[in-house]
């Protein structure tokens, strides 16, 4: 622990209030020096600009490497100003163009940030903050994470993936309470006691019995749900890096049949309203009324499209069973559902164009 109030010290104590940012990133990289990372071996390199283009950069505040590989950036803010969300969004577009899946954001707290495939390239995800107090056991478990003789990616990994099962083991339970204190389940409980009193008593006594009495199911207190479960939703960026592809450049690469069903699933969705526009990002096609209803990614290797649908509350009729219910830490919103197409599965007549296009419709539905 002696470690962690070390590094606390220097990036919540050691300065005057009144610090800037640039005077700041000096007692970060001290901080990181604790760690084992060397500013002077070069594992720590502060403002490395990049160009982007003819006539634009970014300069990173500072990029952690080993054996000279990038491992993540820290980005700095003044430790008097509270953490925004648009940090979030500087931090990951530096992310994004070095193509790493770990940053941090160092100022008046830490926040963590990964993007990368285990969030299934929705939303970065601030898998964990971290006061800055002394004994903070959470400051403990980032020591032990970003030591450099130990760094690793697939620790961060686990990180992430112990923080999603978190959040969706808690989402499970809150579904499961709303489900013990409904009506319908309230009626199930008292049919259940009538039936195991009627079995040493008449009927009639029971129901007087019964009708003479409250029977209530309430939670006994407030569920606490993970921390990090109501960070604000950061949008996705563009980053300058990752301009747009064209369709043709998302299609490049796959099957004639799975080119084809893209085009067909294209024309039929653009046929149900006239006021639907489509465009495209570095990684989706996306197809909107007044918001986003259809969000599609070509996977090449497994020649299929990924489609993620809108449903309110998560509820679609799909008498294919062909979705799924994505976690809410992976959706936005209400879009909420997912489905994989595929050339092969439709000839083998697993489901039909039609059946995509019901599902797809449903969607719509929702944004009116």
């Amino acid at each position: 622990m002696d470690r962690w109030n070390e590094f606390s010290y220097y990036l919540s104590e050691n300065f005057k209030s009144d610090i800037d940012e640039k005077s700041y990133e000096r007692n970060v990289v001290e901080a990181f020096r604790i760690l084992g990372w060397s500013k002077f071996l070069g594992e720590i390199v502060v403002r490395q600009s990049f160009n982007i283009g003819s006539s634009n950069r970014i300069t990173p505040d500072i990029i952690a490497k080993k054996e000279d590989r990038n491992q993540f950036i820290i980005e700095i803010k003044q430790p008097s100003i509270d953490l925004i969300p648009r940090y979030i969004e500087q931090l990951v577009s530096y992310m994004r163009f070095l193509r790493l899946e770990f940053g941090i954001i160092i100022g008046k707290k830490i926040q963590m940030v990964y993007d990368g495939e285990l969030i299934k390239n929705r939303e970065p995800f601030v898998f964990e903050e971290i006061e800055f107090t002394r004994d903070n056991p959470k400051g403990l478990e980032f020591i032990n994470l970003l030591t450099k003789e130990n760094f690793n990616i697939q620790d961060v990994h686990e990180c992430v993936l112990k923080k999603l099962k978190a959040i969706d083991d808690s989402n499970k339970v809150h579904k499961l309470i709303d489900e013990l204190t409904s009506e319908t389940f309230l009626v199930s409980v008292k049919n259940l006691i009538k039936y195991e009193l009627i079995k040493k008593n008449e009927e009639q006594i029971v129901d007087q019995a019964l009708s003479e009495v409250v029977v209530v199911i309430t939670p006994r207190m407030p569920i606490k749900t993970p921390e990090h479960v109501q960070n604000p939703p950061i949008p996705r960026t563009k980053s300058p890096s990752r301009p747009p592809k064209t369709i043709e450049q998302h299609l490049q690469g796959t099957s004639n049949e799975l080119r084809s069903l893209f085009f067909q699933l294209d024309e039929q969705i653009k046929l149900i309203d006239s006021r639907i526009t489509s465009y495209t990002t570095f990684q989706e096609i996306l197809y909107r009324n007044s918001v986003n209803f259809v969000c599609t990614a070509v996977q090449k290797q497994a020649n299929r499209l990924r489609i993620l649908l809108r449903a309110l509350d998560g509820e679609i009729i799909d008498p294919k069973n062909i979705t799924q219910l994505l976690p809410k830490t992976y959706g936005t919103g209400n879009i909420s559902r997912q489905l994989f197409v595929s050339p092969i599965e439709l000839s083998q007549g697993k489901y039909s164009v039609s059946d995509i296009m019901n599902l797809i419709r449903q969607s719509y539905e929702t944004t009116k």
